[in-house]
């Protein structure tokens, strides 16, 4: 009897999950959802911030060659990756921000590690607290992912606890149940979740910087 219980205890749980992370990919991959509202909702010549050393979006979309989204859209290229992490650095990535029109955040590559090194990264671990807090005139206009669902229970992936960012979520489009955080292979490739912020407030780059200067960054 208690071999029967063990094999239900571990069999059961785990086929329904694997049926669960199956069925998630009967939804179309966030990139791809994104760039469609993109193009449907951006206007043209609208400048996007992207962020180094992720995937840009909007994606192509194009079979007939070329590169639409830099017809379409003005790309803004920031990275805050780059090291020193000085206040030359902050200035230049601020001056991005403030003349943007939107930031898209196509997974949590860089938000998800950068906070967790604030020894190493203080000036953008503050940038990416007060982005994610609403505090430098953004606010989330979109949100895509895909999850694990079954018997219409979807499991989030929570991407913003451990480098002890603001949940945006909460007040932004799209509140779900987060459990906890999934794997980098799974929340930058397998099932990212992209973050579509819109400039609201138009705040200048000094005002911005007094902001983040002001924001405390969390270990």
């Amino acid at each position: 009897l208690s071999i029967l219980v063990g094999w239900l205890i571990v069999v059961v749980p785990t086929t329904l999950y694997a049926i669960a992370f199956v069925r998630m990919y009967d939804q179309e991959h966030p990139w791809v959802a994104a760039s469609e509202w993109i193009y449907d909702t951006l206007p043209f010549h609208s400048t996007i911030v992207v962020e180094r050393w992720d995937d840009p979006l909007p994606l192509d979309l194009s079979t007939s060659g070329g590169f639409i989204r830099d017809k379409l859209y003005d790309t803004a290229l920031v990275d805050p990756f780059a090291e020193p992490d000085d206040q030359e650095k902050l200035d230049s990535l601020l001056r991005e921000i403030a003349s943007a029109d939107t930031i898209i955040l196509s997974s949590n590559r860089l938000y998800g590690t950068i906070p967790r090194l604030s020894d190493r990264y203080p000036l953008t671990s503050r940038y990416y607290q007060a982005l994610f807090g609403g505090e430098l005139g953004y606010e989330l206009e979109a949100t895509f992912s895909r999850e694990p669902n079954l018997f219409g229970v979807s499991l989030y992936d929570d991407p913003f606890s451990r480098p002890g960012l603001p949940n945006p979520l909460t007040h932004g489009p799209h509140i779900g149940r987060l459990p906890g955080p999934a794997d980098e292979s799974f929340t930058v490739y397998d099932h990212p979740r992209v973050l579509i912020f819109q400039n609201v407030a138009r705040l200048p780059a000094d005002e911005m910087r007094a902001i983040v200067l002001a924001t405390r960054a969390t270990p």
